[in-house]
């Protein structure tokens, strides 16, 4: 459903059965409705399709609101009549009054908070930070408007940047629901291999993610004469002027007979990625300056393919040192290039990490276990809710 252009943020008067609505009963199944702004090829659009397909096998009704369309409305094809786009009121209220939600969960949205005004008096509202962006963090000194019964977060990390960001007197729960790990990153590895060890980068092209410190890294391993390849994958829809300054960066690093830029690869062709990289021996490197979650990594190790990590936020929550992963001192690229130098020269230690962390990443994060941790959180908050109203 799009938004109707004349129709945007018009005073709209919502009907009283949004208002009062019989409480379900407990044998009945949740209707959980989770909002997002955004609706590209990124991480939480894909978190919210596995949610949403589980949650299908399960039997709980789920239905998923952005409030700006894009690329990513192609992940929920399978989802016939369960997506809406639109930012008007009216939009986003008649979806209130249509699907009745017991539970609403933004996506680092709060902006539908105040476009809903009529959201059903026994819906349970929750907001999930993902972000750790500066600006888009910002709503968080504002959430004592929201009306909320609590916050989720997807590691434990998060939970503490999140809760230091808050305003002191916050009394709202904050609980941890890790991200779903799709079934299809628990697959064999492919037949063919590729001729030297690939060190893969996967993000955006920007200071955030920081490909210039990854493109640092793999000047220090050229110069040390490490036989590898070197391959950042997204980035697709940078400005040009970030495609120039790679392009520089690869000229004057002396890469560009070793280097590989793929600008996109779909979500369910990261897979296989993934699987011919551990093919080849090589392995996954981040260079974030801060990750919530970090589902790149997991989905990497969850394919036998070993990961490099800075030691920060969610990477913490499941990259163990020299046991499911490597980590390294933000920031320092001499460390990061040593860690790599030893991984891919020592097989002994590459088998163990890749065993170790792709059996982690498929008992702790397999898309039914994280679903049912956020029923779980769901039930949770809401008893709390109903206690407090009691």
């Amino acid at each position: 459903m799009a938004a109707t252009p004349d129709r945007d943020f018009v005073d709209y008067e919502a009907p009283a059965t949004l208002l009062f609505r019989p409480v379900l009963k407990a044998a009945e199944p949740r209707r959980i409705l989770f909002c997002y702004q955004f609706c590209t090829l990124g991480g939480c659009e894909t978190v919210l399709r596995e949610r949403m397909a589980q949650l299908e096998l399960m039997g709980m009704p789920s239905h998923a609101l952005f409030l700006e369309g894009g690329d990513g409305q192609r992940l929920f094809e399978q989802f016939p009549g369960q997506m809406t786009i639109g930012h008007s009121r009216r939009v986003i209220n008649e979806l209130m009054l249509r699907f009745s939600p017991d539970y609403l969960v933004s996506l680092d949205t709060p902006q539908v908070f105040w476009l809903a005004p009529f959201i059903p008096a026994a819906t349970t509202r929750i907001i999930e930070v993902h972000t750790t962006y500066t600006a888009g963090l910002k709503y968080l000194s504002t959430v004592s408007e929201l009306d909320l019964a609590g916050i989720f977060t997807p590691s434990h990390e998060q939970r503490h940047l999140v809760k230091a960001l808050l305003p002191t007197n916050n009394q709202l729960p904050i609980e941890v629901v890790p991200n779903p790990l799709p079934e299809q990153f628990h697959c064999a590895e492919p037949d063919s291999r590729h001729e030297r060890p690939i060190v893969v980068w996967v993000g955006r092209l920007d200071a955030h993610k920081n490909w210039r410190a990854f493109v640092n890294v793999a000047t220090l391993l050229r110069a040390r004469q490490v036989d590898a390849e070197f391959w950042i994958v997204g980035g697709g829809e940078a400005a040009d002027a970030e495609k120039a300054a790679l392009w520089k960066a690869l000229r004057d690093g002396a890469l560009a007979d070793r280097f590989r830029w793929v600008p996109r690869v779909a979500h369910d062709k990261m897979s296989r990625l993934y699987r011919y990289v551990a093919a080849s021996g090589g392995c996954l490197v981040s260079t974030s300056q801060q990750e919530s979650f970090g589902m790149v990594a997991l989905e990497a190790m969850a394919c036998g393919c070993p990961v490099v990590v800075p030691d920060i936020g969610g990477f913490r929550d499941f990259v163990q040192p020299s046991k499911t992963g490597m980590r390294y001192a933000p920031g320092d690229t001499a460390a990061a290039e040593k860690i790599i130098e030893r991984l891919l020269a020592d097989r002994p230690l590459w088998n163990t990490i890749s065993a170790a962390g792709a059996q982690q990443a498929r008992d702790e994060y397999a898309a039914p276990a994280a679903t049912r941790k956020l029923l779980a959180a769901l039930e949770q908050v809401g008893h709390r809710t109903m206690r407090a109203a009691a």
